[in-house]
C-alpha cells in the first residue's frame, strides 16, 4: 500500500472522527414518575429567552426526543408547565436518559444515562443536600436564640456558612478536576459564587476586603468563562451580569453602572461573539430603566463600533431611542407637540411660555390617568402663581372619554388631544 493510499484512510478516517458529534443522531428520554401532563417541550435557552424546538406527546411515564444532528453545546430545558422544567447539558452525550418524579413540582432527578448530565446532577444534589442542612442548622440556632438570648448566634451561623461554603468548594473542585476543560465543568464552577474568606485563604498577599459586597465586586464573574461562545446558550450568562447590576453595583450611579460595563465588556473581550452577545444583554438590561445616559455610552462606545454583529432592526430600534433620549436632554428644545382643545383650537407646546412647563401625556384609559391628574392638580394650584405651567396632551383615538374625564376631574391648565394615538409622532418623538 502506497503512502497516497495511506493519507486517503487516514483523511476518512478523520473526516468520520470530526463528523460524528456533528451529524449522529442524539437522543433525550424523561420517565417522569406520578406525571398527569400530556406532552412536554424541549427548549433551547438564550439569556432569559427560550425556544421551543421540540414537542413531544408522553407515552406512559415517558417523553422522548430525537434530533437527527447534534444540538449546538449548552443547556437545555424540558418544560412540564411553566415551573415545572428538567436541565438537560447538551456536549458530549448522544444518549441521555433521566428519571425523576413530579408532583406539584419534579425531584428525585436521577441520570440513568449520559455522562456530562450525571455529573451536572451529582453537583445539583450535592448543592441542594448542603442548602438544606444549611437553613436546618440557622433554623436550630434560631430556636435556641429565641429560647436563650445569645450574643453568639450570629458568628455561629456565619461560621456554619462558611463551613457548608468550603465543603462545596472542595467537592466541586474534586467533581471537575479530571475534565476541568469540558463544558460541563465550566457550568458547575460557574454555578459556584466565589467566597470572599476562601479567596483569603487561598491568597493571604491580595487585599483584604471589608465585606462581601466589596469583595464580590471585584471577583463575583471569577469562575465564569467568558472565552466559551456555548455559555450563550445557556442563562449563566444573563442571571449574573443581571444580578452584578441589580444588587452589587456601587455606587448606585451614572459613574458606577458606566464602570460596571466596561469592568464585564473588558472580560468579554477574550471572545468576540460573546463580547457582542453581551453588549446586546447589557444594552436589553438598561433599555426601561431611567439610566439614559448609561444606555447611550453603551451604545455609542460598543454597539455602534460592534454594529455588523447586530440584527439590523433592533439597531435601528435602539438607534431611534437613543436619538430620543438625546433630543430630549436637559437645555435641548423640546421636539414640537401640537393638539385641539375642547374647542377645537390648535395649541402647540412652544405657544406655552413659561420658564417651567411640565408637559403630561397620557390617555383616558390609562389605569392611574385619574389619579395623576388629581395630584398634578394639587402641584399646579400650589406653584400657578410662581409662572408655573401644564399642558396635558391626550393620545386617545376619540375626543369623547377624554372629555369625560376633563368635565369629571376639571383639570384648570391646558388640555389638549392629539388623534394620532399611541403610533403617532408624539410617541416616536418622546
Amino acid at each position: 500500500m502506497n503512502k497516497r493510499t495511506y493519507l486517503i484512510f487516514f483523511c476518512i478516517f478523520l473526516l468520520n472522527i470530526c463528523s460524528q458529534k456533528i451529524f449522529s443522531q442524539q437522543s433525550i428520554q424523561l420517565k417522569l414518575k406520578n406525571n398527569s401532563s400530556k406532552q412536554a417541550f424541549f427548549c433551547a435557552i438564550k439569556g432569559e429567552k427560550l425556544n421551543v424546538i421540540a414537542l413531544n406527546k408522553f407515552d406512559n411515564d415517558i417523553v422522548k426526543f430525537r434530533f437527527d444532528r447534534h444540538l449546538p453545546v449548552g443547556i437545555y430545558k424540558i418544560y412540564i408547565s411553566d415551573s415545572a422544567f428538567v436541565d438537560i447539558i447538551i456536549d458530549k452525550d448522544t444518549v441521555i436518559a433521566i428519571e425523576a418524579s413530579y408532583k406539584s413540582k419534579i425531584d428525585s432527578i436521577k441520570v440513568i444515562e449520559g455522562n456530562d448530565n450525571k455529573k451536572y446532577y451529582q453537583y445539583i444534589n450535592y448543592k441542594t443536600n448542603i442548602q438544606n442542612k444549611l437553613i436546618k442548622a440557622i433554623t436550630l440556632i434560631n430556636q435556641k436564640k429565641q429560647k436563650n438570648s445569645n450574643s453568639q448566634s450570629e458568628e455561629r451561623i456565619n461560621f456554619i456558612k462558611g463551613y457548608f461554603a468550603f465543603d462545596l468548594q472542595k467537592y466541586t473542585e474534586a467533581l471537575i478536576s479530571n475534565d476541568s476543560s469540558f463544558f460541563v465543568s465550566k457550568v458547575i464552577k460557574a454555578m459556584q459564587i466565589p467566597n470572599t474568606n476562601i479567596y483569603l485563604l487561598e491568597h493571604p498577599d491580595s487585599n483584604v476586603y471589608r465585606n462581601d459586597p466589596e469583595f464580590l465586586l471585584s471577583h463575583f464573574f471569577d469562575n465564569i468563562d467568558f472565552s466559551d461562545s456555548s455559555f450563550i446558550n445557556t442563562e449563566l450568562y444573563y442571571r449574573t451580569i443581571k444580578y452584578y447590576i441589580e444588587k452589587l453595583v456601587l455606587p448606585r450611579n451614572v459613574i458606577g453602572f458606566n464602570y460596571a460595563n466596561d469592568f464585564i465588556l473588558n472580560k468579554a473581550k477574550s471572545n468576540y461573539k460573546v463580547y457582542c452577545y453581551i453588549i446586546e444583554l447589557l444594552i436589553d438590561l438598561y433599555e426601561n430603566t431611567q439610566l439614559e445616559e448609561v444606555y447611550v455610552k453603551l451604545y455609542t462606545d460598543y454597539l455602534l463600533k460592534n454594529s455588523k454583529e447586530i440584527n439590523q432592526d433592533k439597531l435601528n430600534k435602539i438607534t431611534a431611542r437613543v436619538n430620543i433620549i438625546n433630543s430630549l436632554k436637559i437645555g435641548t428644545v423640546a421636539p414640537e407637540i401640537s393638539g385641539k382643545d375642547t374647542l377645537g383650537k390648535e395649541i402647540k407646546l412652544s405657544d406655552i411660555k413659561s420658564n417651567m412647563v411640565l408637559l403630561f401625556i397620557w390617555t383616558s384609559y390609562s389605569k392611574h390617568a385619574g389619579e395623576t391628574i388629581e395630584q398634578l392638580s394639587d402641584l399646579y394650584k400650589k406653584f400657578k402663581d410662581y409662572g408655573f405651567k401644564i399642558i396635558s396632551v391626550s393620545l386617545d383615538t376619540n375626543e369623547v372619554p377624554w372629555k369625560n374625564v376633563l368635565n369629571k376631574l376639571k383639570p384648570e391648565w391646558t388640555n389638549v388631544i392629539n388623534l394620532q394615538g399611541l403610533n403617532g409622532s408624539i410617541s416616536k418623538s418622546y
